[in-house]
């Protein structure tokens, strides 16, 4: 398992002619082709398989060779175990404890060649994990533009909503504009997200921004005509960088700022 972990060929070769078993695990639960696609070794991984090593085992979190492969972004690694998983018939879509699967995974992580490689094997792009975020959902959060742009293509193309919510109620935008992935927001707006939907603490994605100190987000879901109090008005008393102006304006169309005071506004800290 070390001289998989660590990527010696020739000292897994020697191992396996002495008749050292294949498929033991360690404390993990790992094989010792988990630890080779897990660091990205590719002579290693092909060595392993030729001798039988077995692609479809987990580990103790239920992840197999392709979920820490997609993780670690090991394109190759990938594309043959999905070659070989789907010629025995095994699904790809199989889900750790937290209920991600591969191309979660990889969406999260923000690699782009192993999401388009996973999607064009047969992936499916609408999955949630444990929390209902979806691939979409979890790149957004951590600000990967081009997974995003991929996801959002073929989630239209295919005629899924783009607005999925997670057990908070949070839309991708949400989530990326409370995080401030300007990018990322402009990206989803473009793809027809919707700016005015609110999550279970009835929060908008503007609000989130504000909360959250986000200028430049604050400003994008701002000239998309969002009202920053649609439901209420903690958003105005939180700290934020954004000016007492701005978030006057912000708030001039909506019927609870027409029932709260300018002096209310002034002693929001900037």
């Amino acid at each position: 398992m070390l001289a998989a972990e660590k990527g010696h060929e020739e000292v897994c070769y020697l191992l396996i002619r002495r008749g050292v078993k294949i498929d033991l695990v360690d404390n993990n639960g790992k094989t010792a082709l988990m630890l080779t696609a897990e660091n990205g070794h590719d002579r290693v991984y092909d060595l392993l398989i030729r001798r039988g090593a077995k692609i479809d085992l987990a580990d103790k979190d239920k992840k197999t060779a392709l979920m820490l492969a997609a993780e670690k972004g090991h394109h190759r690694v990938c594309d043959l175990l999905c070659y070989l998983l789907m010629r025995r018939g095994v699904k790809i879509d199989l889900v750790d404890n937290n209920g991600k699967t591969a191309l979660i995974l990889a969406a999260e992580k923000g690699h782009h060649r192993v999401c388009n490689l996973l999607i064009r094997r047969g992936a499916k792009i609408d999955l949630a994990d444990k929390d209902r975020k979806t691939a979409l959902m979890l790149a957004a959060e951590k600000g990967h533009h081009r997974v995003c742009d991929l996801l959002c293509y073929l989630l239209m193309r295919r005629e899924v909503k783009i607005d999925l919510v997670d057990n908070n109620g949070k839309t991708a935008l949400m989530l990326a504009a409370e995080k401030g992935h300007h990018r990322v927001c402009n990206l989803l707006i473009r793809r027809g997200a919707k700016i005015d939907l609110a999550d279970k603490d009835r929060k908008t994605a503007l609000m989130l921004a504000v909360e959250s100190g986000y200028d430049e987000v604050y400003r994008l879901l701002k000239g998309e005509g969002t009202v920053i109090n649609r439901y209420s008005k903690k958003a105005l008393l939180r700290p934020s960088p954004i000016s007492i102006s701005d978030r006057r304006s912000a708030t001039e169309s909506s019927p609870l700022a027409r029932n709260s005071s300018v002096s209310e506004v002034k002693k929001s800290p900037t």
